[in-house]
């Protein structure tokens, strides 16, 4: 992608990579966003206004490539945060439930 942090690609893949082993999409979405993110983070307009059902999106504004990078930078970090609270509370959780089996055998 372009003019992106390491950091950023980690977060992208950590979280794309949560909503493929969900289920919430598929691998071929995901490379859609991909190259859709490739437009976004590159310099120039971006993309063009999304349309839905025939009608421009009300309320959305063009923003300059600092501008998508900053917005997509911070969404993808927001997720990764959440899918890595996540993973530390189930591993709580699972040490939480290994220790009490092991007390209740003893």
């Amino acid at each position: 992608m372009a003019r992106v942090s390491k950091q950023f690609a980690d977060d992208f893949s950590l979280v794309t990579s949560r909503w493929v082993s969900r289920g919430e999409h598929t691998q071929g979405e995901i490379d859609q966003l991909r190259a859709a993110l490739r437009v976004e983070l590159s310099p120039g307009p971006g993309l063009p206004c999304p349309v839905i059902n025939g009608e421009p999106v009300k309320g959305w504004l063009p923003r300059d490539q600092e501008q998508r990078i900053d917005a997509y930078t911070k969404a993808f970090a927001d997720w990764a945060a959440e899918v890595r609270r996540d993973e530390a509370n189930s591993a709580r959780i699972r040490a939480e439930v290994k220790a009490w089996k092991e007390g209740s055998v003893a």
